[in-house]
């Protein structure tokens, strides 16, 4: 698309007086490249009924979120939960599940990471959601709200988190199923670390303890623990980057990035925990105010 055409196109959906005309034309212009931008523009109309429109529009006519750049993701997802009318949400939400849906088949198409676990294969969906955003950088609540508007329209993702492995039948005669619940924790990625505190967030927020017990969370020490690793994780990657001096390494600024919002995101779902335990409360204060 040619620039004066481009803003010809920005004119007509700003300018015109009816908001019937501006719906049509939402409603009849073809979605790509060109055009995504002046669409999301609509997203903050003054109509409700066109904000409505823009996110109809971008749920049964776009192939697939990937083909917008992450700040129009999330400029249009941040238009959308924080709209005013609960017709506009609603519309988002459906987006945002279509999106979801297409992230799960993502996920099941790629190749197996170094977590497996019992739920189905969404909990890595929804990491793979996450990716639609970037958790790292300043947009992390934009993330967060869409993952959480998801687990409210679909109350069943929540029932099916769990974070132990896959059940291991070998080296029990008896046959009694053991658990590996350190395969989520050991390689935790900035996608992961931000869906359980999320989700931790939610079912607290929502009176989920059921939920919560039947996720298999750490235990407190052991949350303690990975505080801990994680700390001393990012304390290392830091120290290799003073005797490195001032040679500027854009990957190992990007770890360095990546290893801080994973800690950060641990010390939130920390706030969240049940300190029933004594040992473990004691533990996670100790390691937190080191």
């Amino acid at each position: 698309m040619s620039l004066p055409l481009y803003f010809l196109l920005r004119l007509t959906l700003s300018s015109f007086r009816y908001s019937e005309v501006r719906r049509a034309i939402l409603i009849n212009l073809p979605l790509n490249e060109d055009t995504l931008d002046v669409v999301i523009a609509r997203a903050r109309d003054v109509d409700a009924v066109t904000r409505k429109l823009v996110f109809t529009g971008l749920q049964t006519r776009l192939g697939h979120p990937r083909q917008f750049s992450i700040a129009l993701r999330e400029d249009v997802v941040k238009a959308g939960l924080g709209d005013r009318e609960p017709a506009v949400r609603a519309a988002c939400g459906k987006m945002l599940g279509v999106w979801y849906d297409m992230s799960l088949a993502d996920s099941q198409n790629a190749e197996q990471g170094d977590w497996t676990g019992d739920d189905a294969g969404i909990m890595k969906g929804l990491c793979q959601f996450l990716g639609f955003f970037d958790v790292v950088g300043p947009n992390i609540a934009v993330a967060a709200d869409a993952v959480a508007s998801l687990l409210t329209t679909r109350p069943s993702l929540v029932e099916s988190f769990i974070f132990n492995g896959k059940r291991d039948l070998s080296n029990t005669p008896s046959r009694r199923l053991t658990c590996l619940p350190e395969q989520y924790w050991t390689k935790l990625t900035p996608e992961s670390s931000a869906l359980a505190r999320i989700f931790v967030e939610h079912c607290v927020a929502n009176n989920k303890e059921q939920a919560l017990e039947s996720s298999a969370l750490p235990d407190v020490t052991r949350f303690a623990l990975m505080l801990q690793d994680s700390y001393n994780n990012l304390l290392g990657k830091l120290e290799e980057a003073e005797l490195l001096g001032n040679d500027e390494d854009d990957a190992r600024e990007e770890e360095i990035a990546q290893r801080e919002m994973i800690l950060g995101e641990l010390l939130m779902m920390a706030l969240k925990l049940d300190y029933g335990d004594e040992i473990g409360r004691r533990k996670v204060f100790t390691v937190v105010s080191k």
